[in-house]
């Protein structure tokens, strides 16, 4: 086995412990980045800069192609890890060009024609593509191989760059759009970089490369499918473009980053079980899967009801007083996020099975039922385009419950149902991920 060769990581609570931290911190940041955001720009300029955004971030998934979650799988194994890195970065070279180009030339039919005069920031983000596509690949390789500590670092100093810009923008008063997508274009391309140099520490430069034609046919599955992901992703978003103003966005991606915190949960687990179920054989694993499912149920469930309860309260208070139409759809979108956290979860493992047509079904569901209730409901604003976002998840949820217990063996609804035990259990992990954060800032700090 040479230096670039990579046994099978056993995944243990601790892997679990560290990516739970780092996203409670990814949150914090997060939050903080969505309320600066929010307070310089107001409720249209939020709308503004998400729908500048929309396009481009989901082009540059869709043009990935599953690229990334086949190089997640290959790197689960035992493989020539350099070999798989300069491929994977090659690669993503290739398809983020072509993306782009595409882009360029659809972006005018993609935005309605009211809103045309975000076009050219829009366009200008392109270029946020070919370092998106790199990263995820690059990512994919730290998930797949275990490697978390690497992985969850990288996450942790992202969005702290980001505020740094912001932080700078407010300083210079440079309040202009441009300046705020240019803040995130920078700061992503930053981390990557930091993310590149350290794999390319461990793995030469120079070197042989993966076959590229192996990824992009084993990614074949993975991309149809992923069509399929960023439609069910991004629909809400798309209909709030295309049939309300640029306000009722505001509110409802302000909705969505509190939301965030929530889907983060799940976010975490299914980070860490696509290397368990990846590792796993076919059919094999289920308990693992249904016990994940279940403390993450009762954790998100939890915390959703105690933000629900306080977003009335919080929300105008840390947003401004200019968001108060952003309460009820942020209400809504917390319960709906938590039928999305599941749904990810559940779809994450049956990927990490190879099995990446599981979710599509759901995903189709989803995407019918929110484009159905949508329209009708826009007359209520950014709580219409809620309800039905919430309606889709469900409906999503419902088959992916189908899909799981049909393809693992001695598999049943009720195993997804929580158990007091599990309560248990997520206490404990809890009290440990106490612990371990309060040994890091111990030792920070230098304190024996």
């Amino acid at each position: 086995m040479t230096d670039s060769t990579k046994p099978k990581k056993k995944i243990r609570a601790r892997h679990f412990i560290e990516t739970f931290a780092t996203s409670g911190f990814v949150l914090g940041c997060s939050f903080l980045q969505g309320v600066i955001l929010a307070r310089l720009l107001g409720p249209d300029g939020r709308g503004d800069y998400a729908a500048i955004i929309l396009w481009p971030t989901a082009l540059a998934n869709i043009g990935l192609f599953g690229t990334n979650y086949v190089i997640g799988r290959i790197s689960a194994k035992e493989v020539e890890l350099g070999d798989l890195l300069r491929g994977g970065v090659v690669l993503a070279g290739i398809t983020s060009v072509i993306t782009a180009l595409l882009g360029y030339l659809l972006l005018p039919y993609l935005i309605p024609p009211d809103k045309h005069h975000i076009l050219q920031l829009a366009r200008f983000f392109l270029i946020y593509i070919p370092v998106y596509q790199i990263a995820a690949n690059l990512a994919a390789i730290d998930q797949g191989s275990g490697n978390f500590s690497r992985g969850n670092f990288i996450r942790a100093i992202q969005s702290p760059v980001l505020i740094s810009f912001l932080i700078l923008i407010i300083l210079l008063k440079l309040h202009n759009l441009l300046w705020f997508v240019s803040a995130m274009f920078l700061s992503f391309s930053f981390v990557t970089m930091g993310r590149l140099v350290l794999l390319v520490k461990e793995h030469s430069i120079k070197g042989g490369l993966y076959p590229l034609t192996r990824i992009v046919r084993d990614s074949f599955s993975f991309g149809l499918v992923g069509l399929a992901a960023q439609a069910y992703q991004y629909i809400d978003r798309i209909l709030l473009l295309w049939l309300l103003q640029p306000q009722s966005m505001g509110f409802y991606v302000v909705g969505l980053s509190i939301g965030a915190v929530l889907r983060s949960i799940t976010g975490s687990m299914a980070h860490v079980s696509f290397t368990i179920t990846a590792q796993a054989e076919v059919s094999e694993g289920f308990n693992r899967v249904s016990s994940i499912f279940r403390k993450a149920a009762i954790a998100m469930f939890f915390c959703g009801g105690v933000l629900a309860v306080l977003i009335p309260f919080l929300l105008p208070l840390v947003y401004g007083s200019k968001f108060k139409g952003a309460v009820l759809p942020s209400i809504l979108l917390i319960f709906g996020s938590i039928f999305a956290g599941f749904c990810l979860l559940l779809d994450t493992c049956m990927r990490g099975q190879g099995k990446p047509f599981a979710g599509l079904i759901g995903r189709v569901v989803a995407i019918i039922i929110m484009v159905i209730a949508g329209y009708p409901f826009r007359i209520f604003g950014a709580t219409g385009i809620a309800i039905s976002f919430v309606l889709g998840q469900i409906g999503y949820l419902i088959t992916m419950f189908f899909q799981l217990v049909g393809h693992y063996k001695n598999a049943k609804l009720s195993d997804f149902l929580p158990r007091l035990s599990d309560a248990v259990d997520i206490l404990n992990v809890f009290k440990r991920t106490v612990k371990t954060i309060w040994l890091r800032i111990s030792d920070l700090a230098g304190v024996k």
